[in-house]
């Protein structure tokens, strides 16, 4: 069963508009330059997806990934790094994340004797970094 948030319904509701819009006025843009709709489909059976907002998905330029599960949280930064050379200071150091639609602190590094969080199969994980506007 695939559940949309509020905001993907939003997005979605926003878009359908746009495009009808356009479609009244015989207006034709090329799907390339088209918005895209953050939403994320079910992973893969043992994956986890990782949703990557604003300056995260610049930087990967990807707006959703599959990664395996399970995966301790403070292993997250570190296989990202891995996959993306300077992710770590560039966006990760700055950002908030989401497991489930739920704010999670990262953890330090250091043994803190807090409960170890686990991203299991099917979580879906957000990187959102700072946002600004001017």
């Amino acid at each position: 069963m695939h559940v949309t948030t509020a905001m993907q319904r939003s997005q979605i509701t926003c878009h359908s508009a746009n495009q009808a819009f356009l479609l009244s006025k015989n207006i034709s843009i090329p799907t390339s330059i088209l918005p895209v709709t953050m939403t994320s489909s079910n992973p893969p059976k043992g994956h986890f997806n990782i949703l990557f907002f604003a300056a995260a998905g610049s930087f990967t330029s990807k707006h959703v990934e599959s990664l395996p599960a399970p995966l301790p949280l403070k292993k997250l930064f570190e296989t990202l790094e891995e996959r993306y050379k300077g992710i770590k200071e560039s966006i990760l150091d700055h950002s908030l994340v989401t497991i489930n639609l739920t704010y999670v602190d990262m953890p330090s590094g250091e043994d803190d004797g807090s409960e170890e969080l686990i991203i299991k199969e099917g979580d879906e994980v957000a990187i959102i970094p700072p946002v600004s506007s001017g």
